[in-house]
Protein backbone atom coordinates (compact mmCIF):
# COMPACT_ATOMS: atom_id res chain seq x y z
CA UNK A 1 0.00 0.00 0.00
CA UNK A 2 1.56 3.47 -1.01
CA UNK A 3 2.68 5.78 1.74
CA UNK A 4 0.04 8.88 2.39
CA UNK A 5 1.97 11.83 2.09
CA UNK A 6 1.90 14.66 4.37
CA UNK A 7 -0.90 16.12 3.22
CA UNK A 8 -2.88 13.35 2.90
CA UNK A 9 -2.37 12.22 6.58
CA UNK A 10 -3.13 15.52 7.53
CA UNK A 11 -6.53 15.29 5.87
CA UNK A 12 -6.99 11.65 7.18
CA UNK A 13 -6.08 13.21 10.50
CA UNK A 14 -8.67 15.82 10.25
CA UNK A 15 -11.86 13.67 8.86
CA UNK A 16 -11.06 10.84 11.67
CA UNK A 17 -11.95 13.74 13.90
CA UNK A 18 -14.78 14.88 12.27
CA UNK A 19 -16.27 11.80 12.05
CA UNK A 20 -15.28 10.68 15.88
CA UNK A 21 -17.02 14.05 16.78
CA UNK A 22 -20.01 13.40 14.92
CA UNK A 23 -20.37 9.58 16.42
CA UNK A 24 -19.64 11.30 19.80
CA UNK A 25 -22.39 13.92 18.97
CA UNK A 26 -25.15 11.53 18.28
CA UNK A 27 -24.34 9.21 20.79
CA UNK A 28 -24.86 11.96 23.47
CA UNK A 29 -27.96 12.81 21.91
CA UNK A 30 -29.15 9.19 21.83
CA UNK A 31 -28.23 9.12 25.63
CA UNK A 32 -29.87 12.16 26.27
CA UNK A 33 -33.52 11.03 24.53
CA UNK A 34 -33.08 7.53 26.76
CA UNK A 35 -32.27 9.83 30.00
CA UNK A 36 -35.85 11.50 29.09
CA UNK A 37 -37.69 8.45 28.92
CA UNK A 38 -36.32 7.28 31.94
CA UNK A 39 -37.23 10.27 33.81
CA UNK A 40 -40.66 10.42 32.70
CA UNK A 41 -40.77 6.36 33.06
CA UNK A 42 -39.91 7.30 36.76
CA UNK A 43 -42.39 10.30 37.52
CA UNK A 44 -45.70 7.74 35.89
CA UNK A 45 -44.27 5.69 38.62
CA UNK A 46 -44.31 7.84 41.78
CA UNK A 47 -47.86 9.35 40.54
CA UNK A 48 -49.01 5.47 40.82
CA UNK A 49 -47.11 5.07 43.97
CA UNK A 50 -48.86 8.03 45.28
CA UNK A 51 -52.25 6.86 43.91
CA UNK A 52 -51.75 3.29 45.39
CA UNK A 53 -50.85 4.75 48.59
CA UNK A 54 -53.97 7.17 48.26
CA UNK A 55 -56.28 4.22 47.72
CA UNK A 56 -54.54 2.32 50.29
CA UNK A 57 -55.67 5.19 53.03
CA UNK A 58 -58.93 4.71 51.74
CA UNK A 59 -59.24 1.17 52.77
CA UNK A 60 -59.43 1.56 55.99
CA UNK A 61 -62.08 3.68 55.89
CA UNK A 62 -64.06 1.80 53.40
CA UNK A 63 -63.76 -1.31 55.03
CA UNK A 64 -65.34 0.39 58.14
CA UNK A 65 -68.31 1.75 56.29
CA UNK A 66 -68.62 -2.02 54.41
CA UNK A 67 -68.84 -3.74 57.76
CA UNK A 68 -71.78 -1.34 59.05
CA UNK A 69 -73.82 -1.75 56.17
CA UNK A 70 -72.96 -5.67 56.24
CA UNK A 71 -73.89 -5.84 59.90
CA UNK A 72 -77.07 -3.52 59.11
CA UNK A 73 -78.43 -4.92 55.54
CA UNK A 74 -81.09 -6.63 57.67
CA UNK A 75 -82.12 -3.50 59.27
CA UNK A 76 -82.24 -1.71 56.10
CA UNK A 77 -84.15 -4.32 54.50
CA UNK A 78 -86.93 -5.34 57.18
CA UNK A 79 -89.53 -3.39 55.58
CA UNK A 80 -89.33 -6.36 52.65
CA UNK A 81 -91.06 -9.37 53.71
CA UNK A 82 -89.26 -12.94 53.92
CA UNK A 83 -90.99 -15.84 52.22
CA UNK A 84 -92.94 -17.32 55.53
CA UNK A 85 -94.58 -13.67 55.80
CA UNK A 86 -95.52 -13.35 52.16
CA UNK A 87 -97.42 -16.79 52.59
CA UNK A 88 -99.74 -15.29 55.50
CA UNK A 89 -100.66 -12.18 53.38
CA UNK A 90 -103.30 -13.69 53.38
CA UNK A 91 -104.14 -13.63 57.28
CA UNK A 92 -102.80 -10.79 57.40
CA UNK A 93 -105.14 -9.13 55.44
CA UNK A 94 -108.25 -10.72 56.80
CA UNK A 95 -107.01 -9.04 60.13
CA UNK A 96 -106.97 -5.76 58.62
CA UNK A 97 -110.15 -6.09 57.25
CA UNK A 98 -111.84 -7.49 60.42
CA UNK A 99 -109.59 -4.14 61.84
CA UNK A 100 -111.26 -1.87 59.34
CA UNK A 101 -114.65 -3.50 58.81
CA UNK A 102 -114.55 -3.91 54.77
CA UNK A 103 -115.79 -7.16 53.81
CA UNK A 104 -113.11 -8.78 51.26
CA UNK A 105 -115.05 -11.33 48.24
CA UNK A 106 -112.18 -12.31 46.49
CA UNK A 107 -108.71 -12.89 47.16
CA UNK A 108 -106.21 -13.10 43.94
CA UNK A 109 -102.89 -13.85 43.79
CA UNK A 110 -100.93 -12.75 40.64
CA UNK A 111 -98.15 -13.42 38.91
CA UNK A 112 -95.20 -13.60 40.66
CA UNK A 113 -92.08 -11.73 39.05
CA UNK A 114 -88.28 -10.93 39.78
CA UNK A 115 -86.60 -7.77 39.55
CA UNK A 116 -82.70 -7.76 39.85
CA UNK A 117 -82.31 -9.03 44.09
CA UNK A 118 -85.49 -8.60 44.42
CA UNK A 119 -88.97 -11.12 44.17
CA UNK A 120 -92.30 -9.65 44.18
CA UNK A 121 -95.71 -11.19 44.28
CA UNK A 122 -98.99 -9.13 43.76
CA UNK A 123 -102.59 -9.72 44.89
CA UNK A 124 -105.88 -8.43 43.40
CA UNK A 125 -109.07 -7.73 46.39
CA UNK A 126 -112.22 -7.49 45.36
CA UNK A 127 -114.33 -6.01 48.54
CA UNK A 128 -117.06 -3.47 50.06
CA UNK A 129 -117.59 -1.33 52.54
CA UNK A 130 -118.25 2.42 53.12
CA UNK A 131 -115.64 5.40 52.23
CA UNK A 132 -114.20 5.41 55.60
CA UNK A 133 -113.59 1.98 56.16
CA UNK A 134 -111.88 1.49 52.54
CA UNK A 135 -109.39 4.58 54.02
CA UNK A 136 -108.82 2.89 57.18
CA UNK A 137 -108.05 -0.17 55.41
CA UNK A 138 -105.30 1.42 53.05
CA UNK A 139 -104.29 3.16 56.05
CA UNK A 140 -103.46 -0.25 57.72
CA UNK A 141 -101.53 -1.28 55.11
CA UNK A 142 -99.45 2.22 54.92
CA UNK A 143 -99.01 1.68 58.63
CA UNK A 144 -97.67 -2.27 58.31
CA UNK A 145 -93.87 -2.31 59.40
CA UNK A 146 -93.58 -4.92 55.77
CA UNK A 147 -93.68 -3.25 52.86
CA UNK A 148 -96.99 -3.40 50.80
CA UNK A 149 -97.34 -0.89 47.67
CA UNK A 150 -100.97 -0.11 46.08
CA UNK A 151 -100.66 -0.49 42.46
CA UNK A 152 -103.84 0.62 41.18
CA UNK A 153 -107.87 0.41 42.74
CA UNK A 154 -111.06 1.50 41.19
CA UNK A 155 -114.29 2.27 42.89
CA UNK A 156 -117.51 1.35 42.03
CA UNK A 157 -120.40 3.62 43.90
CA UNK A 158 -123.37 2.49 45.25
CA UNK A 159 -126.38 3.06 43.43
CA UNK A 160 -129.24 5.99 44.50
CA UNK A 161 -131.26 2.96 45.54
CA UNK A 162 -128.17 1.44 48.00
CA UNK A 163 -127.69 5.16 49.15
CA UNK A 164 -131.40 5.82 50.37
CA UNK A 165 -131.79 2.67 51.82
CA UNK A 166 -128.22 3.22 54.06
CA UNK A 167 -129.49 6.89 54.69
CA UNK A 168 -132.98 6.09 55.77
CA UNK A 169 -130.58 3.19 58.38
CA UNK A 170 -129.01 6.17 59.69
CA UNK A 171 -125.58 4.82 57.86
CA UNK A 172 -123.26 5.51 55.20
CA UNK A 173 -123.66 3.77 51.77
CA UNK A 174 -121.42 0.88 50.82
CA UNK A 175 -119.00 0.70 47.98
CA UNK A 176 -117.19 -1.63 45.98
CA UNK A 177 -113.33 -1.73 45.36
CA UNK A 178 -111.09 -3.73 43.15
CA UNK A 179 -107.69 -3.28 44.77
CA UNK A 180 -104.02 -4.23 43.55
CA UNK A 181 -101.37 -4.65 46.08
CA UNK A 182 -97.80 -6.11 45.76
CA UNK A 183 -95.01 -6.46 48.23
CA UNK A 184 -90.86 -7.96 47.74
CA UNK A 185 -88.74 -10.27 49.22
CA UNK A 186 -85.19 -8.95 49.27
CA UNK A 187 -82.79 -12.15 47.67
CA UNK A 188 -79.46 -11.56 48.96
CA UNK A 189 -80.50 -11.58 52.54
CA UNK A 190 -78.09 -13.52 54.26
CA UNK A 191 -75.63 -14.04 51.52
CA UNK A 192 -71.93 -14.77 52.60
CA UNK A 193 -70.58 -13.22 49.63
CA UNK A 194 -67.91 -10.00 48.82
CA UNK A 195 -64.77 -9.45 49.82
CA UNK A 196 -63.25 -10.88 52.75
CA UNK A 197 -62.42 -8.10 55.15
CA UNK A 198 -59.36 -9.17 57.71
CA UNK A 199 -60.17 -9.51 61.56
CA UNK A 200 -63.78 -9.11 60.66
CA UNK A 201 -65.18 -9.55 64.02
CA UNK A 202 -62.46 -7.73 65.88
CA UNK A 203 -63.53 -4.81 63.78
CA UNK A 204 -67.31 -5.35 64.27
CA UNK A 205 -66.92 -5.09 67.95
CA UNK A 206 -64.67 -2.05 67.32
CA UNK A 207 -67.37 -0.32 65.35
CA UNK A 208 -70.61 -1.24 67.91
CA UNK A 209 -71.42 2.11 68.18
CA UNK A 210 -71.17 3.12 65.04
CA UNK A 211 -73.36 0.08 63.99
CA UNK A 212 -75.71 0.96 66.54
CA UNK A 213 -75.99 4.55 65.88
CA UNK A 214 -76.69 3.55 61.82
CA UNK A 215 -79.72 1.04 63.10
CA UNK A 216 -81.18 3.69 64.96
CA UNK A 217 -81.32 6.72 62.12
CA UNK A 218 -83.44 3.84 60.02
CA UNK A 219 -86.60 5.94 59.25
CA UNK A 220 -90.07 3.97 59.42
CA UNK A 221 -92.77 6.59 59.43
CA UNK A 222 -96.09 6.09 59.90
CA UNK A 223 -99.37 8.30 58.96
CA UNK A 224 -102.41 7.54 61.32
CA UNK A 225 -105.60 8.43 59.08
CA UNK A 226 -108.14 10.87 61.03
CA UNK A 227 -111.84 11.00 61.05
CA UNK A 228 -112.95 14.54 60.04
CA UNK A 229 -116.51 15.73 61.45
CA UNK A 230 -118.96 16.62 58.71
CA UNK A 231 -117.01 15.50 55.90
CA UNK A 232 -119.07 13.91 52.94
CA UNK A 233 -118.95 11.37 51.08
CA UNK A 234 -117.37 11.79 48.11
CA UNK A 235 -119.10 9.04 45.74
CA UNK A 236 -122.15 9.94 46.68
CA UNK A 237 -124.25 12.96 44.91
CA UNK A 238 -124.92 15.88 47.32
CA UNK A 239 -127.74 17.14 45.48
CA UNK A 240 -131.19 16.51 47.46
CA UNK A 241 -133.73 14.25 45.87
CA UNK A 242 -137.49 14.40 45.64
CA UNK A 243 -138.56 11.99 48.02
CA UNK A 244 -141.26 10.81 50.99
CA UNK A 245 -139.85 9.24 53.91
CA UNK A 246 -136.19 7.27 54.24
CA UNK A 247 -135.61 8.78 50.70
CA UNK A 248 -132.17 11.36 50.66
CA UNK A 249 -133.64 14.71 50.93
CA UNK A 250 -135.24 13.40 54.70
CA UNK A 251 -133.28 10.45 55.83
CA UNK A 252 -134.25 8.71 59.24
CA UNK A 253 -130.63 9.66 59.83
CA UNK A 254 -130.47 13.01 59.06
CA UNK A 255 -133.53 13.08 61.67
CA UNK A 256 -132.01 11.48 64.56
CA UNK A 257 -128.83 13.93 64.12
CA UNK A 258 -131.62 16.49 64.58
CA UNK A 259 -132.99 15.04 67.83
CA UNK A 260 -129.57 14.64 68.61
CA UNK A 261 -127.92 17.79 68.47
CA UNK A 262 -131.20 19.51 70.65
CA UNK A 263 -130.92 17.20 73.31
CA UNK A 264 -127.54 18.35 73.56
CA UNK A 265 -128.54 21.87 73.55
CA UNK A 266 -131.48 21.41 75.90
CA UNK A 267 -128.88 19.72 78.20
CA UNK A 268 -127.27 23.07 78.12
CA UNK A 269 -130.29 25.02 78.88
CA UNK A 270 -131.05 23.04 81.69
CA UNK A 271 -128.04 23.42 83.60
CA UNK A 272 -128.72 27.38 82.78
CA UNK A 273 -132.10 26.97 84.32
CA UNK A 274 -130.90 25.54 87.37
CA UNK A 275 -128.21 27.97 88.16
CA UNK A 276 -130.75 30.38 87.71
CA UNK A 277 -132.91 28.93 90.36
CA UNK A 278 -130.42 28.26 92.70
CA UNK A 279 -128.23 32.20 92.43
CA UNK A 280 -129.55 34.17 95.14
CA UNK A 281 -127.95 37.59 94.19
CA UNK A 282 -130.43 39.23 92.32
CA UNK A 283 -128.45 41.20 89.60
CA UNK A 284 -126.46 37.73 88.91
CA UNK A 285 -130.10 36.14 88.71
CA UNK A 286 -131.41 38.66 86.48
CA UNK A 287 -128.86 38.30 84.14
CA UNK A 288 -128.84 34.26 83.92
CA UNK A 289 -132.66 35.05 83.55
CA UNK A 290 -132.30 37.37 80.48
CA UNK A 291 -129.72 34.90 79.07
CA UNK A 292 -131.71 31.81 80.02
CA UNK A 293 -135.63 33.63 78.50
CA UNK A 294 -133.22 34.43 75.14
CA UNK A 295 -132.23 31.21 74.55
CA UNK A 296 -135.38 29.78 75.45
CA UNK A 297 -137.37 31.85 73.06
CA UNK A 298 -134.98 30.56 70.29
CA UNK A 299 -134.65 27.38 70.80
CA UNK A 300 -138.29 27.49 71.12
CA UNK A 301 -139.06 28.90 67.84
CA UNK A 302 -136.40 26.91 66.04
CA UNK A 303 -138.31 23.37 67.26
CA UNK A 304 -141.18 24.45 66.37
CA UNK A 305 -140.16 24.92 62.67
CA UNK A 306 -138.68 21.83 63.11
CA UNK A 307 -141.26 19.47 64.25
CA UNK A 308 -142.44 18.62 60.82
CA UNK A 309 -139.64 17.12 59.63
CA UNK A 310 -139.21 14.73 62.31
CA UNK A 311 -141.64 11.99 60.71
CA UNK A 312 -140.51 8.85 62.40
CA UNK A 313 -142.25 7.89 64.00
CA UNK A 314 -140.18 6.94 67.35
CA UNK A 315 -138.00 9.54 66.81
CA UNK A 316 -141.34 12.37 67.02
CA UNK A 317 -142.01 10.37 70.55
CA UNK A 318 -138.36 10.97 72.07
CA UNK A 319 -138.64 14.68 70.55
CA UNK A 320 -141.50 15.06 72.10
CA UNK A 321 -140.47 14.17 75.62
CA UNK A 322 -137.19 15.45 75.10
CA UNK A 323 -136.91 18.37 73.95
CA UNK A 324 -140.47 20.19 72.45
CA UNK A 325 -141.67 19.46 76.62
CA UNK A 326 -138.41 20.40 78.73
CA UNK A 327 -138.60 23.55 76.54
CA UNK A 328 -142.09 24.61 77.08
CA UNK A 329 -142.10 23.88 80.75
CA UNK A 330 -138.67 26.06 81.41
CA UNK A 331 -140.88 28.96 79.63
CA UNK A 332 -143.75 28.73 81.23
CA UNK A 333 -141.55 28.80 84.68
CA UNK A 334 -139.61 31.63 83.51
CA UNK A 335 -142.44 33.89 82.22
CA UNK A 336 -144.66 33.22 85.09
CA UNK A 337 -142.73 34.85 87.40
CA UNK A 338 -143.18 39.03 88.59
CA UNK A 339 -140.67 41.01 86.67
CA UNK A 340 -140.28 45.02 86.77
CA UNK A 341 -140.78 47.05 83.91
CA UNK A 342 -138.31 47.82 81.80
CA UNK A 343 -139.38 49.14 78.76
CA UNK A 344 -138.91 52.54 80.44
CA UNK A 345 -137.26 53.99 76.79
CA UNK A 346 -138.82 56.81 74.56
CA UNK A 347 -138.45 57.26 70.74
CA UNK A 348 -135.39 60.08 71.03
CA UNK A 349 -133.10 56.94 73.05
CA UNK A 350 -134.21 54.58 70.63
CA UNK A 351 -132.94 57.04 67.83
CA UNK A 352 -129.95 57.83 69.65
CA UNK A 353 -129.06 54.41 70.01
CA UNK A 354 -128.79 53.71 66.23
CA UNK A 355 -127.20 56.95 65.39
CA UNK A 356 -124.34 55.40 67.90
CA UNK A 357 -124.28 52.10 66.66
CA UNK A 358 -124.37 53.29 62.86
CA UNK A 359 -120.96 55.64 64.28
CA UNK A 360 -119.47 52.48 65.82
CA UNK A 361 -120.44 50.89 61.78
CA UNK A 362 -118.27 53.71 60.23
CA UNK A 363 -115.17 53.07 62.65
CA UNK A 364 -115.27 49.77 61.45
CA UNK A 365 -116.45 48.70 65.29
CA UNK A 366 -118.85 46.04 64.45
CA UNK A 367 -118.61 43.99 67.92
CA UNK A 368 -119.11 47.33 69.88
CA UNK A 369 -122.11 48.39 68.17
CA UNK A 370 -123.87 45.19 68.58
CA UNK A 371 -122.73 45.05 72.16
CA UNK A 372 -124.53 48.70 72.41
CA UNK A 373 -127.66 47.12 71.44
CA UNK A 374 -127.68 44.37 73.52
CA UNK A 375 -127.05 46.82 76.38
CA UNK A 376 -130.30 47.74 75.56
CA UNK A 377 -132.14 45.04 74.29
CA UNK A 378 -134.61 43.79 77.07
CA UNK A 379 -136.07 47.76 76.74
CA UNK A 380 -136.79 47.40 73.29
CA UNK A 381 -139.76 44.66 73.88
CA UNK A 382 -142.82 46.62 72.59
CA UNK A 383 -146.16 45.46 71.30
CA UNK A 384 -146.87 46.42 68.18
CA UNK A 385 -149.70 49.25 68.77
CA UNK A 386 -146.64 50.94 71.14
CA UNK A 387 -145.56 54.15 69.15
CA UNK A 388 -142.16 53.21 69.51
CA UNK A 389 -142.30 49.61 68.41
CA UNK A 390 -141.21 51.04 64.58
CA UNK A 391 -138.00 52.56 65.77
CA UNK A 392 -137.08 49.48 68.10
CA UNK A 393 -137.61 47.17 64.95
CA UNK A 394 -135.34 49.63 63.34
CA UNK A 395 -132.86 48.76 65.86
CA UNK A 396 -133.10 45.22 65.98
CA UNK A 397 -133.07 45.00 62.03
CA UNK A 398 -129.25 47.59 61.92
CA UNK A 399 -128.04 45.14 64.53
CA UNK A 400 -129.07 42.31 62.30
CA UNK A 401 -127.07 43.52 59.35
CA UNK A 402 -124.41 44.47 61.17
CA UNK A 403 -124.14 41.07 62.79
CA UNK A 404 -124.64 39.95 58.89
CA UNK A 405 -121.61 42.14 58.16
CA UNK A 406 -119.47 40.55 60.57
CA UNK A 407 -119.81 37.15 59.88
CA UNK A 408 -119.69 37.90 55.95
CA UNK A 409 -116.25 39.35 56.89
CA UNK A 410 -115.07 35.94 58.98
CA UNK A 411 -116.55 33.96 55.64
CA UNK A 412 -112.86 32.57 53.68
CA UNK A 413 -113.22 33.70 49.94
CA UNK A 414 -110.40 33.20 48.03
CA UNK A 415 -111.19 34.95 44.40
CA UNK A 416 -109.02 34.58 42.03
CA UNK A 417 -110.77 36.42 38.64
CA UNK A 418 -114.34 36.74 37.30
CA UNK A 419 -115.60 34.44 34.35
CA UNK A 420 -117.86 35.97 31.82
CA UNK A 421 -119.96 33.38 29.53
CA UNK A 422 -120.88 32.93 26.38
CA UNK A 423 -124.95 34.03 27.04
CA UNK A 424 -123.27 37.29 28.95
CA UNK A 425 -123.46 36.05 32.38
CA UNK A 426 -120.83 36.53 34.49
CA UNK A 427 -119.17 34.34 37.21
CA UNK A 428 -116.51 33.93 40.11
CA UNK A 429 -113.94 31.85 40.11
CA UNK A 430 -114.11 31.27 44.21
CA UNK A 431 -112.45 29.11 45.98
CA UNK A 432 -111.61 27.02 43.76
CA UNK A 433 -114.78 26.68 41.55
CA UNK A 434 -117.08 28.90 39.38
CA UNK A 435 -120.19 30.11 40.30
CA UNK A 436 -122.35 31.59 38.09
CA UNK A 437 -124.92 34.94 39.23
CA UNK A 438 -127.62 33.17 41.34
CA UNK A 439 -125.70 30.39 42.25
CA UNK A 440 -125.18 29.75 46.16
CA UNK A 441 -121.80 29.48 47.72
CA UNK A 442 -123.38 28.19 50.62
CA UNK A 443 -126.76 27.49 52.16
CA UNK A 444 -127.08 31.26 53.58
CA UNK A 445 -124.87 32.42 51.31
CA UNK A 446 -126.05 33.59 47.21
CA UNK A 447 -123.83 35.29 44.62
CA UNK A 448 -126.28 38.01 43.35
CA UNK A 449 -124.09 40.22 41.10
CA UNK A 450 -120.38 40.02 39.51
CA UNK A 451 -119.06 43.51 38.71
CA UNK A 452 -115.67 44.22 37.49
CA UNK A 453 -113.77 44.67 40.55
CA UNK A 454 -116.49 43.23 43.68
CA UNK A 455 -119.34 41.46 43.79
CA UNK A 456 -122.59 41.63 45.71
CA UNK A 457 -123.52 38.52 47.29
CA UNK A 458 -127.46 38.24 49.21
CA UNK A 459 -126.12 36.85 52.91
CA UNK A 460 -128.86 35.99 55.78
CA UNK A 461 -131.38 38.35 53.70
CA UNK A 462 -128.82 41.40 53.29
CA UNK A 463 -126.99 42.49 50.49
CA UNK A 464 -123.28 42.88 51.16
CA UNK A 465 -120.63 43.64 48.57
CA UNK A 466 -116.63 42.06 48.21
CA UNK A 467 -113.68 43.58 46.31
CA UNK A 468 -110.97 42.09 45.79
Amino acid sequence: MAKLNEKQRIFAFVGGGVLLCMLACGGAYWASGLVDEKKLAIENDEKAIQAAEAKIDRIIDLEKDVIVLRENVDAYTQILPDESEVNNFVRTTNVFATKSGVRIDSFLKGAEGKRGKYKHYSYRLQLQGTLWEFLEFVNLFENHPRFVRVVSFSVKPADNEEIDRAAAQGQDPVHTYTLVVETYVYGERGSSGGVEIPKYEQRCRELRDRIAQERRLLPLENYQLSEVVGRRDIFVDPRPRVGGLGQSDNPRGRQLKTVRDYQERIGQLVELHGRWKEEHNYLLQQRLEHQLVEQLETIDREVGERSDTITDAALHAEWTQTVLTPVRDMLREVEGREREPANRIGVEQIEALVAEMRALVERGEFEAAISKHDEMRERLAFTEDDPRFAAAVGAEKLRLAVEAALDFSGIQMDIRGVVVFEEGRRGLLLNGRVYEEGDYVQDDLLLATVRQEEAEFVFRGFRLAKKW
